[in-house]
């Protein structure tokens, strides 16, 4: 029988990355332009943000890069401080 049929969701796991361990490499950061000429930027098939110009698209791409490559500094210093 189908889990649905007895009235049960199917079973998943959510896997966390702790401070100690390495983030693993994300999808790269893509630029695509839209039917309507908008362009945005995009994590596999999520988009994250936009801009009405390629130039605009590029540097939110930098800033979230910058901001993800600052997240991952911030939670080594704070294994550093636990430590």
């Amino acid at each position: 029988m189908s889990s649905r049929r007895e009235g049960t969701l199917p079973a998943f796991s959510i896997q966390l990355c702790s401070p100690e361990q390495k983030p693993m490499q994300s999808e790269r950061l893509t630029i695509k332009k839209t039917a309507t000429g908008y362009w945005t930027v995009q994590r596999g098939a999520v988009h994250l943000t936009g801009a009405t110009t390629r130039k605009g698209a590029e540097a939110e791409r930098d800033l979230l890069k910058r901001l993800g490559r600052r997240n991952v500094r911030r939670a080594e210093q704070r294994v550093a401080v636990r430590s």
